[in-house]
């Protein structure tokens, strides 16, 4: 059991080997790789959850705690037929006060070498049939998920011609209808297949099923059913938005709405006035010998995430940018929370899974590694990984959340992807690979918006922050100035923090303060420094 999981630790990770105490974050992982390596470990029959990922890191403690039985519930393949309700994030959509027909995220890929419309058609049908929410009709009034066999757009085909393919996408995107069950385009242009999916049927965690899948049909392999369907998800989802253990957090989240908050820009956000073409962005970079430490050895040295890290330096650069009473944020997360519902596995299953929930984000005056065990121990008291907010904002009958303020900055990290060619084989990402937009008349939904992605190049990994905001609402310089305090306050956690520690939230079987932790670790160094003598 040890060395399937040293060998799939290297295949997730495009590694040659990996051995059985190397840490799955210290080489790279993230939490959507780790989703990957949780659906090839139970294809192989071993049980293992994101969570045990995270908990236990490497090979040989996943080996120990890995079942070998499944207590994966078996669906019968009609029902994931049928009707089923909006999740949150879709409810969320189909109330913006403008268009979003062409919300969407696209894959530039190599096509195989005698790739045709026809047969490329016949691939995308086959896909179509395993993953049901790809031939859907969806609408406000819920989701409608027909029988396979469905019919699928045919893959168009335009001349290879890298200037074009701007109008290429937005043509595709124009193309997208829901409600009449277009979801997907797909276009043949020279010796690459560019796929545009609406974003209600696909996320950052769907592709890395998907292109798998893509590769599968079209060597006439079989796509078997497994997992727990998008349309169970839904409705179970639907049953928690009412179930009192979720009417129990409206409090909380209350209270992190309601607290004090920073006034941003100019005016207040207008919907009619500031939409997705009205926006400017600003992007920073990060060169591998300073992203590298942000990816390993900081999230390990204080036992947190890539996440925490980002938070903390987006928290410190907030603190330094404005004098503000306090900095809500909306939190994006992938929002495969399986463990609310029992028996799900999602590790196979297509669709829009992510969940956004408000965070505090107000420091004091916190050193570097201070403030990250502050934000981190603030991430861990968020209930059921922030899925209750958007259950309560907008699936509960009551919506008791509805008329609390939105945080005005929005922040995801949307993890770690190959940046241009990951190669020439066929199914590979080409060019910029993944990307996507929405039309252009769509509002946008917060007056300031940083998207953080790590890219993968031949010299390391790049940690990329994109700032986007409304023209006219917030001052390009301003904008900048947090751009640049971003950077700064990374760097200062990749080079300047202490050597990390535990947190209250790492030692839930006691109750001990940060500074009783303090104390104790600082005696044990002492005794191992001295031990280490002797």
């Amino acid at each position: 059991r040890e060395q399937q999981l040293c060998d799939l630790f290297a295949e997730v990770l495009g590694l040659p080997s990996v051995g059985a105490d190397d840490d799955f974050f210290l080489l790279g992982g993230d939490s959507i790789v780790s989703i990957q390596l949780v659906s090839r470990a139970r294809s192989a029959g071993l049980g293992i959850s994101p969570r045990d990922v995270f908990r236990h890191k490497t090979p040989a403690a996943l080996a120990r705690t890995a079942t070998v039985e499944t207590t994966t519930i078996v669906e019968e393949p009609a029902e994931a037929r049928g009707s089923a309700p909006l999740t949150p994030v879709m409810r969320w959509m189909f109330e913006v006060d403008g268009p979003t027909r062409g919300y969407h995220q696209s894959m530039l890929l190599h096509a195989p070498a005698d790739a045709t419309a026809d047969r490329l058609t016949a691939v995308l049908r086959a896909v179509a049939d395993r993953h049901d929410l790809l031939r859907a009709r969806i609408t406000a009034a819920g989701i409608e998920i027909p029988e396979p066999g469905a019919p699928i757009d045919p893959v168009r085909v335009e001349t290879a011609d890298p200037a074009a393919l701007t109008r290429i996408v937005a043509e595709a995107r124009d193309r997208l209808d829901p409600a009449r069950g277009v979801l997907l385009q797909a276009v043949l242009t020279g010796p690459y297949l560019l796929l545009v999916i609406h974003h209600l049927v696909v996320d950052g965690v769907s592709w890395r099923i998907l292109l798998p899948d893509l590769a599968d049909a079209w060597r006439g392999r079989p796509l078997t059913r497994s997992g727990t369907s998008f349309r169970r998800w839904a409705r179970e989802l639907d049953r928690l938005a009412r179930d009192p253990r979720t009417e129990s957090q409206t409090p909380y989240w209350a209270e992190v709405l309601d607290g004090p908050r920073a006034a941003l820009g100019h005016r207040p956000l207008d919907p009619a006035r500031d939409t997705v073409g009205s926006c400017l962005e600003h992007t920073v970079t990060l060169p591998p010998a300073e992203t590298e430490p942000l990816l390993t050895t900081v999230p390990a040295g204080f036992h947190a995430t890539v996440g925490d890290v980002l938070l903390t330096g987006l928290a410190l650069a907030l603190r330094d940018w404005a004098d503000s009473p306090g900095w809500p944020v909306m939190l994006e997360a992938h929002g495969r929370a399986e463990q609310l519902v029992p028996g799900a596995d999602l590790s196979r299953t297509l669709g829009w899974f992510t969940t956004e929930y408000p965070v505090r984000l107000d420091l004091g005056d916190e050193s570097p590694g201070d403030a990250l065990r502050v934000v981190k121990e603030r991430l861990r008291a968020v209930p059921d990984d922030g899925v209750g907010y958007g259950l309560l904002r907008w699936s509960h009958p009551a919506a008791p959340l509805a008329g609390k303020p939105r945080p005005l900055i929005g922040f995801n990290y949307l993890g770690r992807f190959a940046a241009g060619d990951a190669g020439e084989g066929p199914w590979e990402p080409a060019g910029e690979g993944w990307g996507g937009g929405a039309d252009d008349g769509m509002p946008a939904d917060h007056p300031l918006e940083i998207n953080a992605i790590t890219e993968d190049h031949p010299d390391g990994p790049r940690l990329v922050a994109t700032l986007t905001w409304p023209r006219g609402l917030l001052d390009a310089e301003r904008a900048h100035e947090l751009a640049e305090r971003f950077r700064a306050a990374l760097r200062a956690l990749a080079t300047g923090t202490d050597g990390g520690g535990y947190t209250p939230s790492d030692l839930d079987l006691v109750e001990l303060s940060q500074d009783d932790i303090d104390g104790l670790e600082a005696d044990f160094a002492d005794f191992a420094s001295e031990w280490e003598t002797q």
